[in-house]
């Protein structure tokens, strides 16, 4: 197979194995990689000699590569003895001939190529077929993927999916788990009183800020009390969403737990207190939960005020339940934060922390 070119006439000839001579219009700087023309399946690729010249851009010649464009190659040949082979061979060329040649001025075989004319040249061997990747590498891929996506929320997306999780239970409640709900004898005596109290949930958010100010943000026990506060902060703020959304009547409104959707003044499910108690101990669970196991302890706080809103007819049993998940689900994706939220709004000298000042 032989490439001729008029440089003045700027028209190319190819000489396919010999057979007709086809030309077409091309740039007038006109280049070729080789003088020897090897087509892939599609007519889109040649193959080429790993040399790299001016203005051209290095192209796949790997072993498989080769071996695939050689089995064409023999196709193409075979296609080409016949008078309807030779014609499609060259209206193909035609169309792909002249976008793929590109400026050079000596398209001698001898120059491009030198090894064309070496009789001891040989195409290299052809290479294995990589495998197909095992099934666990593909369950890893997914388990990475996922575990990128919990891991790495904003904060609006976090309050989008908390809510949509509380409404997913909350409809669950109201299809069918309100059956499990009932009255149970009111008692606000000794420590069960906190649960009437207005001042509980508002006292232990104060006392973790106060804790969260001295710390400052650069420790990580600070850290972990500011992503705390943005637990609480969001649980709050999903919780109300639900509110409002399903105004569920208060056991001490009836004695009726499938009365939903009351409106603004009937707001059971879920519990606010128990939702932001809960999304201010989980970040501290899920820092400390394997350097210091004590840390457990703390859930016992959202637990006992769990009962104790039952107990004093603030809530059914579903709707602490759903609290408790809304600021699970809170404080879990406040500790994935970044950097902790309700800080990054603060002044620099919040950040440092009083402890540094005194």
């Amino acid at each position: 197979m032989g490439l001729e070119s008029n440089q003045v006439g700027r028209v190319a000839e190819v000489n396919l194995f010999g057979g007709n001579q086809i030309s077409g219009v091309v740039p007038d700087r006109t280049i070729f990689n080789y003088g020897s023309i090897l087509l892939q399946q599609d007519f889109e690729s040649f193959l080429l000699k790993p040399r790299h010249y001016p203005g051209l851009a290095p192209l796949d010649n790997s072993p498989r590569r080769v071996q695939d464009i050689s089995a064409s190659v023999l196709m193409i040949r075979n296609c080409a003895m016949e008078p309807r082979g030779q014609t499609i061979i060259a209206a193909t060329l035609s169309l792909i001939l002249a976008p793929a040649i590109a400026g050079a001025q000596d398209l001698s075989p001898s120059v491009l190529c030198p090894e064309c004319d070496n009789p001891h040249f040989v195409l290299p061997a052809a290479s294995a077929p990589k495998p197909d990747p095992a099934p666990q590498a593909v369950t890893d891929s997914l388990s990475s993927r996922l575990k990128h996506a919990l891991t790495t929320r904003s904060p609006t997306t976090a309050y989008l999916d908390t809510t949509l999780i509380g409404a997913v239970f909350g409809l669950a409640d109201w299809a069918y788990l309100h059956h499990l709900d009932h009255t149970v004898h009111e008692d606000t005596s000794g420590v069960w009183s906190v649960a009437r109290s207005s001042v509980f949930p508002p006292a232990l958010i104060a006392g973790t800020a106060l804790a969260a100010i001295w710390e400052g943000g650069q420790n990580r026990f600070g850290k972990t009390l500011w992503r705390s506060l943005d637990g609480a902060a969001l649980a709050g703020a999903s919780t109300y969403t639900l509110k409002y959304a399903f105004g569920r009547k208060r056991p001490a409104q009836t004695t009726n737990p499938d009365e939903w959707f009351q409106g603004m003044h009937a707001q059971s499910f879920p519990s606010g207190d128990v939702s932001a108690i809960t999304g201010l101990v989980t970040p501290m669970i899920l820092e400390y939960r394997h350097t210091d196991p004590a840390v457990y302890l703390l859930a016992a706080i959202p637990a006992f005020d769990m009962v104790a809103r039952v107990k004093a007819h603030g809530h059914w049993q579903t709707d602490v339940v759903g609290g408790a998940l809304v600021g699970a689900l809170s404080g879990y994706y406040a500790h994935r934060f970044a950097h902790p939220l309700i800080l990054s709004v603060m002044p620099h000298g919040i950040e440092v922390g009083l402890r540094e000042r005194f």
